[in-house]
């Protein structure tokens, strides 16, 4: 990291980081999926891809 950043710039980048490595690695799933499955995620809603697992936060993904 660039030193004259100032914390609030700093932390948007570590954001932005690790929504990145967060969409490679759905995207690496989505390159290696052998088969697709959809479930219901919202009532009455459109059927949703399984991608399998869930993020550190717990949503899933």
């Amino acid at each position: 990291m660039n030193r004259d950043l100032d914390e609030k710039t700093v932390t948007k980048l570590r954001t932005i980081e690790a929504q990145v490595k967060r969409i490679s690695e759905v995207t690496e799933r989505l390159r290696t999926m052998e088969s697709v499955e959809s479930d219901d995620y919202i009532a009455d809603g459109p059927k949703m891809t399984d991608l399998g697992g869930a993020d550190p936060e717990g949503a899933a993904l």
